[in-house]
Parts: C-alpha cells; structure tokens; sequence
C-alpha cells in the first residue's frame, strides 16, 4: 500500500509525501522480515516478537534500524552455528563455517557504513544535497549486490540485508523532515525535497527490491 502510495505521489510530484510513503513501507518491510526470522528459525511466538518489537523499537527508524538489522544477522549467524555440530560433511562444514563468517563481515560493514556516515550530524547537508545522496547510496548499493552475488552466490539473504542498508541512510529522519518545517533547515525543508523526481525513483526501485527479495525467502 505504502510503495503503491508513494509510486501516485511522485507522479504527482508530491515528492515529500512521497518519501514519507516510503519510509512506511520501509519500516513495515524490516519489522515484517524480522518477525518472519524470528518465529520461523527461533521458533519464538510472534506475540513475543510484537512486544519486542513494540518495546525496543515503536516506530523509530532512525537510530533503532541499524540494531535491529544486526538482530536479523544474528538470527541467520544461530540458524548456522547450530547446525555446525551435528554436521560431518567436510564441504558442508566448509560452507557453514563460510556463512558465519559472512555474517560476521557484514555486522562489522555494518558499523564502519554507520560511523563513516554518521547521520545524526551529516543529515542536514544530506537532504540539502538529497538528489546527489541518494544516488550515491543507490549506486553503493547495486555495487554491493554485483559484489555479494560473485563471492557469496548461496547467501542471497544477504543481498536483502544489503538493499536495507543502503535505504537506511536515504530515509533517515523522513517521518518529520517530509512533513513539518524544521529550523535545522530554516524552516524550508519541504521545499529542499520539492523536486526529487529521480530521487523518489530510486528509492521506490530499491524499496521494490527490497519487497521481493523478502517474499522470496517467505515463499
């Protein structure tokens, strides 16, 4: 619905509310994913999961996303690890072993994306400059995606880690910078997000990835 919603905005150029669509659907798909690897692997009842979920997260997507991809991880790094014991095959344990230590890149790619970043200081300049970042995160993206599918073919669920990482930093803020003035910006933030058109595509392109890739793992 959200994806839906933000694709009629940016036809319309209501660009703004375009992008709040987007964090939306965002926000629902990462919540979604992780309720789904939650109960599937851990086998935890998913009305534990919706109090973790409403305790640790509410709906904040700025500072809490980057935790809760790395709980993702965590959960895939568990599926590995207990299987690791009871497996004697060299080439399987070969390939287990593999995995964790993917999973363990990634946690720490994770950290060094956050901190060179550092989105709590930069975001102002960020959506002042909002068509030239987003593009940046989008090219990062299908870069990392080209990589990750040469050198890890059979960890595709990676490559959904990786497109909500790069949409991370593209929406970060955006449930208050698309709809309210605010005086980092001098009050003129909803017209610095006036004309992304390219921008919105992008991200709407990325969101839709990101969309089926997940309902391929549920599949």
């Amino acid at each position: 619905m959200d994806l839906a919603a933000s694709r009629v905005l940016t036809e319309r150029g209501l660009y703004p509310l375009a992008i709040y669509h987007l964090l939306q659907g965002y926000e629902k798909c990462i919540k979604s994913y992780f309720i789904f690897k939650e109960v599937t692997i851990n086998n935890t009842p998913e009305a534990t999961v919706y109090a973790y979920l409403r305790t640790r997260l509410g709906h904040d997507t700025d500072e809490s996303t980057v935790n809760l991809l790395k709980d993702i991880a965590d959960i895939e790094k568990h599926k590995y690890e207990i299987m690791l014991p009871n497996t004697t095959d060299l080439n399987i344990r070969l390939g287990l072993q593999n995995a964790i230590a993917a999973i363990d890149n990634y946690k720490t790619s994770l950290d060094r994306v956050v901190q060179r970043l550092n989105l709590g200081t930069n975001y102002p300049n960020n959506v002042r400059n909002y068509s030239q970042y987003v593009r940046s995160r989008y090219e990062y993206y299908h870069n990392s995606v080209h990589t990750l599918i040469v050198n890890q073919p059979d960890m595709m669920f990676l490559n959904t880690l990786l497109c909500m990482v790069a949409l991370y930093p593209c929406l970060y803020k955006m449930v208050s910078i698309t709809r309210y003035p605010a005086i980092e910006f001098a009050y003129d933030n909803l017209n610095l997000l006036g004309n992304e058109l390219e921008s919105c595509q992008r991200i709407i392109e990325m969101l839709q990835d990101l969309i089926t890739l997940a309902s391929n793992e549920l599949k």
